[in-house]
């Protein structure tokens, strides 16, 4: 059978990430959202009670935010060639 990428996006709380545990249950390879952990990450570096749902709010450099959040999913583009 041919693999097949495909793409799950949305807005925050519409259950791609129970989308994606039910694909991995049934035993399909898939990339997790890298936003989720780059914003976990610096919630731990800070005061995560003052965290709103745009990560943007607290990146002191947008553009290297962006840049990182580029450069981690192309590396997963990449790594789906395999």
């Amino acid at each position: 059978m041919k693999n097949h990428k495909v793409v799950i996006t949305g807005a925050p709380g519409t259950g791609k990430t129970s989308i994606i545990n039910g694909l991995e249950d049934q035993g399909h390879y898939c990339f997790h959202e890298i936003i989720r952990d780059m914003t976990s990450n610096a919630k731990m570096e800070g005061e995560p009670d003052s965290f709103v749902s745009n990560p943007l709010v607290f990146v002191d450099d947008a553009l290297q935010f962006n840049k990182d959040l580029l450069y981690g999913r192309t590396k997963h583009y990449i790594d789906s060639l395999d």
